[in-house]
């Protein structure tokens, strides 16, 4: 599961180009059937434009997610960092 949200981050540009840096936690239920419900911000970064692509995030990440034998209910951090 992480390594889909990984490949699936992507630094928004006009974040980048105001040098925006915060952590983001998402919230949601992957159920047995794989689907995604529940999807929520949990902690805000503080800026609505890394706190939407979060959720863009991981509804694209989603299709990638591995089956479980119950549903899961996750808390995902997800972290904008500049390297310098």
């Amino acid at each position: 599961m992480k390594s889909a949200i990984d490949s699936h981050t992507k630094y928004p540009r006009q974040a980048r180009k105001m040098r925006i840096q915060s952590k983001v936690v998402v919230g949601f239920l992957w159920t047995k059937q794989r689907e995604l419900r529940d999807l929520k911000i949990l902690k805000s970064s503080g800026h609505n434009l890394l706190d939407e692509n979060s959720l863009h995030t991981i509804q694209k990440a989603s299709r990638s997610f591995p089956t479980y034998t119950n549903n899961v209910r996750l808390q995902i951090p997800i972290i904008y960092q500049l390297e310098d």
